[in-house]
């Protein structure tokens, strides 16, 4: 993420509900250590519904970045970390387990076919998952592009002020890297599907 003002906008209206934590440069750049602090601390369970660190990283080094990888990559499922900074400021492998958005957000326009696939999805309920996983099965082979159109679905709600648009955001980026492993594509999809739905 780039925009610092959203990403504090954000923390201040949902300060209720989250343990925000910001991280700021304690010199030139957030070090290997203040890393370190994150991955230890990030196991505690939060006292709102999630925990959220926010890293004003702009100037993070590559030692710290290195260090953060594997709690990126395994962080527990009640917390978030939101960088702050430019795409040129960090490793590929860093992008490769993050969610970018834009300062200048500006979402293409939605097919109607995935728009009243969500809406219609979050309006049904567990027993009917089979039916919508049918729809994803149909569309098997743009499943990548679907899977996109759908986090961009949950990105503009986020911006709108949904809270909960982030966990979506995250299943989704799950279920879209596991699918790159190789996953088996219904067991993957339908666990999705009903984490989406439990929201």
């Amino acid at each position: 993420m780039e925009n610092r003002d959203y990403a504090f906008d954000f923390a201040a209206k949902n300060a209720s509900y989250f343990d925000i934590i910001n991280i700021s440069p304690e010199k030139k750049s957030i070090s290997v250590e203040q890393v370190r602090k994150i991955n230890s601390e990030i196991f505690i369970k939060p006292n709102g519904e999630r925990k959220i660190y926010i890293l004003e990283a702009d100037n993070i080094t590559e030692q710290a970045q290195n260090a953060l990888l594997k709690t990126l990559e395994e962080s527990p499922p009640y917390a978030t970390i939101i960088l702050i900074g430019k795409r040129a400021s960090f490793l590929s492998t860093i992008l490769s387990r993050c969610v970018y958005i834009p300062s200048a957000v500006s979402f293409p326009k939605l097919p109607e076919e995935i728009i009243n696939f969500i809406n219609e999805f979050e309006k049904s309920d567990l027993g009917e998952i089979f039916e919508h996983y049918r729809f994803l099965e149909e569309n098997k082979e743009t499943i990548e592009d679907f899977l996109d159109f759908m986090q961009i679905f949950f990105r503009e709600s986020l911006l709108k002020g949904a809270v909960n648009s982030i966990n979506k955001i995250l299943i989704v980026q799950k279920a879209k890297v596991n699918l790159r492993r190789n996953a088996n594509f219904q067991i993957t999809l339908e666990d999705m599907l009903i984490q989406l739905r439990k929201g």
